[in-house]
């Protein structure tokens, strides 16, 4: 326990210096970009005003930030855990090729059988 214990800490505490990294990379960039090409931006009608600017840049913080958040939460379980879940995911992925791939043929055998009936 003592050892998850520490192991928990130090990922969420990477964790928050990878956000405060993060916004400082993200909201500094954008301030220079807003600095110095926000009028091109509003003229070439990519944003339609400041604020706009600033949500897409909060959407665009989020989308880069969230998913290696996720991939350290998942580090600090057990390994095999992680080795069970993995196998669960490929397991799930093949599950769905293959009933899409089913799904697939029965929908072009459908649509076939459907343009023989009104050939002939």
């Amino acid at each position: 326990m003592k050892d998850f214990s520490i192991k928990l800490f130090c990922v969420l505490g990477v964790g928050f210096l990878f956000i405060l990294f993060g916004a400082a990379f993200t909201f500094g960039g954008a301030w220079i970009i807003q600095f110095f090409t926000i009028d091109l931006l509003i003229e070439s009608k990519i944003v339609a005003n400041l604020s706009e600017f600033w949500t897409c840049i909060r959407i665009f913080y989020v989308c880069i930030i969230i998913p290696p958040l996720y991939l350290l939460l998942f580090r600090t379980l057990p390994s095999n855990f992680q080795d069970d879940v993995i196998e669960s995911a490929r397991n799930v992925s093949l599950a769905v090729l293959y009933i899409g791939d089913w799904l697939g043929k029965g929908i072009l055998l459908a649509f076939g059988a459907y343009l023989f009936s009104i050939s002939f």
